[in-house]
């Protein structure tokens, strides 16, 4: 199974599972993280690891983030640098 991370400006990421869930039903390895407007680069990628921790290491990961080259996809791209068995869009 894949396992799926969702990080974005704002609430946008837990809005998007949110609705997905009201469509699909409740998802398993689903995770989100949010950038909020008084957060550091630091502090954000703090929130990515701590997001990928809870969900499996054995398993691959897609990451989507909201704008390509924005801090969530740039904290995105540090994780699959890390391990390119997960994937950032």
């Amino acid at each position: 199974m894949i396992s799926i991370l969702v990080v974005s400006h704002g609430d946008l990421a837990n809005s998007l599972i949110h609705t997905a869930e009201m469509i699909a039903g409740k998802q398993e390895q689903v995770q989100t993280v949010t950038l909020a407007a008084n957060d550091g680069v630091d502090s954000l990628s703090a929130k990515v690891d701590a997001a990928m921790a809870k969900l499996p290491a054995d398993q691959p990961t897609l990451i989507f983030a909201d704008l390509w080259g924005g801090s969530p996809f740039n904290a995105a791209a540090q994780i699959v640098g890390k391990d390119p068995t997960h994937t950032a869009l």
